[in-house]
């Protein structure tokens, strides 16, 4: 008799591809991904310095991963402030703006932490906004409210079950109301083991079902309706508790 452990997702052949993940697959080790992604978020953060240009605080980060053990990335670090928060993954960094104090900044990370134990390469993917060393009145709301729209979507999700379109129909509606932009190619996507697109390059935002809990992140990413401020936070949707916000 085989045993079946209390947090494996089973990824049996009448499955959705959608769902599917490894054999050995554990939520267990997926959660153990993503809390060395915020530990590693963290460690990024501690060290930027003022005066840091975007690719230098690119270069900080990739160094960062390599001490830490990452041998692998699915995406690469996004580290954006100042002006730069208004901007996404796709944009080129800024090699002239120089950090300063009281601007908002956005680290996006997508390492990919290999688990010995089980032989698999688990992804990790997070993001979070912050001011740094200093004040900065419009960047702190804006970054409150993404985080607050964060904790919303996810409660609404867990109460009513809805597809990833209704998800993001959803944060599109508040972010409104609350005076904001959302950055619309930020979408939210699938998350496993390594790589997840060999079980689904479909985008959260535009899913006609209900996403399973802990293999879809979940992307806020919104703007100052007339200043050049932004916030991002992303991840883990159904995550019941150890939530960061």
């Amino acid at each position: 008799m085989n045993e079946t452990h209390s947090l494996r997702i089973e990824s049996s052949a009448a499955k959705p591809m959608h769902e599917k993940v490894a054999a050995t697959f554990l939520r267990e080790k997926l959660l153990w991904a993503r809390e060395r992604s915020w530990n590693l978020l963290d460690e990024i953060r501690a060290q930027l310095k003022e005066g840091m240009t975007e690719r230098q605080a690119f270069q900080l980060a990739m160094n960062l991963c390599a001490t830490s053990g990452i041998s692998k990335q699915w995406h690469k670090p996004v580290i954006r402030f100042g002006p730069g928060t208004i901007l996404t993954f796709a944009d080129e960094l800024n090699d002239q703006y120089k950090l300063k104090r009281g601007d908002p900044i956005y680290i996006d990370l997508g390492p990919v932490w290999a688990d010995q134990e089980y032989g698999l390469e688990y992804e990790g993917d997070v993001a979070d906004s912050f001011i740094f060393d200093g004040q900065n009145i419009e960047a702190k709301k804006c970054i409150a409210a993404a985080r607050e729209i964060f904790r919303a979507t996810e409660e609404e999700w867990m109460k009513t079950k809805i597809s990833g379109i209704e998800l993001y129909n959803f944060i599109k509606k508040n972010v409104e109301k609350r005076g904001y932009k959302l950055v619309e190619e930020v979408e939210g996507h699938r998350i496993s083991d390594f790589p997840h697109h060999k079980y689904s390059k479909e985008r959260l935002a535009k899913i006609n079902f209900e996403p399973e809990p802990l293999l879809w992140v979940l992307e806020i990413q919104i703007k100052h309706p007339s200043l050049e401020i932004g916030a991002f936070f992303e991840d883990l949707l159904g995550l019941e508790k150890d939530r960061r916000i």
